[in-house]
């Protein structure tokens, strides 16, 4: 896989996003919502909304989002009750516009809905991709409908409007394809705060490998980026066999950040970077 770009701009002849609207527009993926249910429920297209047929409901939640300009009113049925009920769904999120869509998103509450009728809690997956303005990225969280090979076209094509658009240099976006959505989650919180989440993901694996010798942890633990700290370090929290405690690391972002700079920056060709990749990269 290498970084190249996928089409060029020969007085706009690449095919055009369908859904653009204000200054701040944004690409559009063309896979539509798509199913990834985890218990037995059905969704259907709203008539009036123009809602994508397709979309099945999972589990847990409780976030009842209004529609706005990029959400798709979703029809779904309760699998407990059988009840009808509404869910908005965002295939796609502009940072800047957006703004109830990226908190629903950043709380972890954009894939999720509760029956207002019985109370059950159902999840909803669909192919989303998250346009974050201000630090120049694409992130596309695919529930498999596509093949990677095929997410990852897309992604470059939708980098590569976006670049054309904003008169910016080839290469500019990063790109990042996220298959899970508390990964796509995670991710969209570390652009926020302003951090490069590759140096995010080494320390996680640097900071597990350290914790596993001196047997604080076990091997299914992970860690989860919960925030910044006051002195300007990063904290984690680890989540599996010694679920919920919080790892502090004051200078560790920076110190990592300048250390493995120049490896960074040979990187191409990648789009997921996760603790797979990490555990690849570091010695």
């Amino acid at each position: 896989m290498t970084d190249e770009q996928h089409n060029t701009h020969d007085g706009r002849s690449d095919p055009q996003p369908s859904a653009r609207s204000d200054a701040q527009s944004d690409p559009q993926p063309c896979a539509q919502p798509s199913a990834w249910p985890d218990s037995q429920a059905s969704a259907q297209p709203s008539a009036q909304s123009g809602a994508q047929p397709g979309a099945q409901p999972g589990a847990r939640p409780d976030p009842q989002p209004g529609a706005q300009s990029g959400a798709h009113s979703v029809l779904v049925e309760c699998p407990s009750c059988k009840q009808p009920g509404f869910i908005e769904a965002w295939p796609r999120i502009n940072s800047a516009r957006d703004i109830e869509a990226k908190k629903l998103l950043m709380d972890g509450r954009l894939f999720k809905y509760t029956c207002p009728v019985c109370g059950t809690a159902v999840s909803m997956t669909y192919d989303c991709l998250y346009h974050d303005v201000e630090h120049k990225a694409l992130l596309y969280y695919s529930t498999g409908a596509l093949s990677e090979d095929e997410c990852i076209k897309q992604l470059d094509h939708l980098a590569d409007q976006a670049e054309w658009d904003d008169c910016i240099a080839p290469g500019s976006y990063q790109r990042r394809l996220v298959l899970t959505t508390f990964e796509f989650c995670e991710k969209v919180r570390i652009l926020e705060d302003g951090y490069d989440d590759r140096v995010i993901e080494l320390m996680k694996v640097a900071i597990k490998r350290g914790m596993l010798e001196e047997g604080i942890i076990g091997k299914r633990d992970i860690f989860v980026y919960e925030r910044t700290l006051p002195n300007g370090g990063v904290s984690f929290i680890t989540m599996g066999e010694v679920p919920g405690d919080a790892v502090g690391v004051p200078q560790g972002y920076t110190y990592l950040k300048d250390r493995m700079a120049d490896s960074l920056a040979a990187v191409t060709g990648e789009y997921r970077y996760n603790s797979a990749w990490a555990n690849r990269f570091l010695p």
